[in-house]
Order: C-alpha cells, then sequence, then structure tokens
C-alpha cells in the first residue's frame, strides 16, 4: 500500500517532490487561497466523510497505509477543522507557518488544540514551524490592485496563533527546549516539544522571506527529518529530547541506585 500525504494552501511547495519517503509515497496537492479553504471545508463537511472524500478525490483505490497532511499559510482553515473532525486517522501533521486567526484572539484553534493534545500523548505527531514573536498582531493592506485591492488584514502572528492554542492543550506555555533541526535550514529562536509534539519558532531576523520561507526552505527538511520516519512506521524513542517514558526509566534506575548506594553505606 501506498503512504499518503495531503498538501493544502495557497501554493504547493515543490521542494516536497525532493523527500525521500521510507515507504511509497503519495504526496496529492489542493492549494487554495484564503477563505477557500474554509469552503473547501465546508464541502467535504456536508459530505459527511471528509476524509473518505479526500481519498476519493486524491483517486487513491487502497487504504493508505498512513495518513499524514501538511500546509502553508491559509491552509489553517482546512487543516484545523480537517484534524479536529478525523483526530488520529491523520497520524502526522505538519504547519509550515499555517496558523492564523484575526487580531486579538486569545483562544486556540479547536482542531489543532485537540490534535496537539494526541499529539502530546504519543498518538500522532505534530510539527509546526511558526513565524513572528507571541505578542504580534499582524496589519497589512490587500493592496491597490486585484482580487484583495482595498482589503485590511488584521491578524495575530502565527506564532501568537501557536501559543493560543498551546496554552489551551496544555495548561499553560511550554519551557524552551534544544531540539534535533535539520542542518540545512535557518536555526529557530525557541524549540519547545511535549511528547510528539514539536514546535521550532522562527523570527524575521533569521529568514529571508519570513513567511514564505516556511513552505520553500523548511517543509522539506523538517518532513524528511520528522515526517517521513513518522509516517514510515519508526515510532521508537526520539533522541530529540526525553520522552515521558525515557524519564521515567531513568528516574526508576537513579532511585534503584540510589537505594544501592545507602544499603551499602548501612542506612
Amino acid at each position: 500500500m501506498t503512504d499518503l500525504v495531503v498538501w493544502g494552501g495557497p501554493v504547493y511547495t515543490t521542494t516536497l517532490d525532493k523527500v525521500q519517503w521510507k515507504r511509497p509515497t503519495r504526496v496529492w496537492a489542493h492549494p487554495l487561497e484564503g477563505q477557500s479553504n474554509a469552503v473547501f471545508w465546508e464541502q467535504l463537511k456536508a459530505t459527511g466523510d471528509p476524509l473518505g472524500s479526500i481519498l476519493k478525490m486524491a483517486k487513491v483505490t487502497e487504504y493508505p497505509s498512513a495518513i499524514g497532511a501538511a500546509g502553508f499559510s491559509a491552509a489553517h482553515e482546512f487543516l484545523s477543522d480537517l484534524v479536529g473532525a478525523v483526530g488520529d486517522k491523520i497520524q502526522y501533521l505538519q504547519l509550515c507557518d499555517s496558523c492564523f486567526q484575526g487580531a486579538g484572539a486569545v483562544k486556540g484553534k479547536p482542531g489543532y488544540t485537540s490534535y496537539a493534545r494526541l499529539a502530546a500523548a504519543g498518538k500522532v505527531r505534530m510539527v509546526v514551524t511558526s513565524n513572528g514573536p507571541w505578542g504580534k498582531n499582524i496589519s497589512y493592506s490587500g493592496g491597490t490592485e486585484g482580487k484583495y485591492a482595498g482589503v485590511q488584514f488584521n491578524l495575530t502572528s502565527g506564532s501568537l496563533c501557536v501559543a493560543n492554542f498551546v496554552r489551551d492543550a496544555f495548561g499553560g506555555d511550554l519551557e524552551p527546549i534544544t531540539l534535533d533541526v535539520p542542518p540545512e535550514v535557518p536555526q529557530p529562536e525557541r524549540m519547545f516539544r511535549k511528547g510528539e509534539f514539536y514546535w521550532f519558532a522562527y523570527n524575521e531576523r533569521t529568514m529571508k522571506d519570513p513567511h514564505g520561507d516556511h513552505a520553500n526552505v523548511l517543509a522539506a527538511p523538517y518532513m524528511q527529518m520528522y515526517g517521513a520516519p513518522w509516517l514510515g512506521g519508526e515510532r521508537g524513542l526520539s533522541s530529540s529530547a526525553p520522552n515521558a517514558l525515557a524519564m521515567a526509566l531513568g528516574a526508576a534506575a537513579g532511585a534503584y541506585a540510589a537505594r544501592y548506594v545507602m544499603k551499602k553505606a548501612g542506612y
């Protein structure tokens, strides 16, 4: 059987064609701009079987061994609702600066919140790259020409949007740690992890195109390091940082050693 990765958002990053998958994998791209992603989700939802409808659109004749989803920018309107509806039927989710809300939002996107909890429990893997500081809202004009002419956009930054659903999912902020980063990409400003939830937060100072580079520079290397192994069935302990099981084993070993030393000392 062939694995499937669904890509959404306003562009398809052809760099994903360079990913060396662990098993035969097909990338089905469905790039849509802006609110078209929300409309697409409503169409899928109306069928009563959104994931099954995607498989039909992708002309998948045999149910995949594993399904992943990824996307850039406006794909959040589709991806958050999709994973919120189907949960761990999608085993891997990668957000490429694909989390935005109206300026001033403080509650996280529900689909991302629920999926992050699944990832923290080790049932799925979720990898997020985001741009912008936590407290920043974005305000920009659609210009004077084209379909967005005269439109004023007021949104959270990508990182602020992620911070919102992280707090909702885990009951507070996460402490920065050190994680494995693909060698060919810029270093993130901060990195976070909880179980199989990974967040790599970038800023404008390290990116030539602070938003677009998440699709064209970061997407494929992070997919190669974190997505391809997970979708290919490699679900062992990660070397990036200690997870709950590793910490528990380490604590048990430490307690045993302490008891042994105290016994030898006559306590």
